[in-house]
């Protein structure tokens, strides 16, 4: 695929990229490691996090069968924090924390396309209102959640 040139350059606290323009008109940012932010992808980033929270996160689907689409970072981080005995994932880091709530309600409500490859989450479980943030780059066409606060 050739691409056209129109290469910018944009700095942010912690990495620089460059933008390409593709004979496609999808656009695409590099970054200073040669990760790729594909506006193309978007529809295809919130399908990830939607199934995340639908299959993963307010369901109890095995979550290894999507452990590849998360950073060492990440997954170190659920690992860390599973506090049960045995190999797990804390998913219920991406959840409000609450016990229980008003209603048996839990879904994605929103998700927005934010700067810089996050994406913010906005969910209601179990009738509770929640936000998270998900930093989302594509390697290869592979989408891979990089951080989440």
């Amino acid at each position: 695929m050739a691409l056209t040139a129109l290469l910018l350059s944009c700095s942010n606290k912690s990495s620089k990229c460059v933008n390409v323009q593709t004979n496609e008109d999808k656009q695409i940012v590099m970054d200073s490691v040669g990760v790729s932010h594909e506006d193309g992808n978007e529809a295809a980033i919130k399908d990830f996090l939607t199934t995340l929270y639908d299959d993963y996160v307010f369901e109890y689907h095995d979550f290894s069968l999507i452990r590849n689409h998360f950073s060492d970072k990440v997954l170190n981080r659920l690992t860390k924090e599973y506090d049960y005995d045995g190999e797990g994932y804390a998913v219920w880091l991406f959840r409000t924390g609450a016990q229980d709530g008003p209603s048996d309600v839990s879904r994605v409500n929103d998700i927005t396309k934010e700067k810089d490859g996050w994406y913010t989450v906005k969910y209601t479980d179990m009738g509770i209102e929640g936000v998270c943030h998900f930093l989302v780059q594509s390697h290869n066409g592979e989408i891979i959640v990089m951080d989440f606060h």
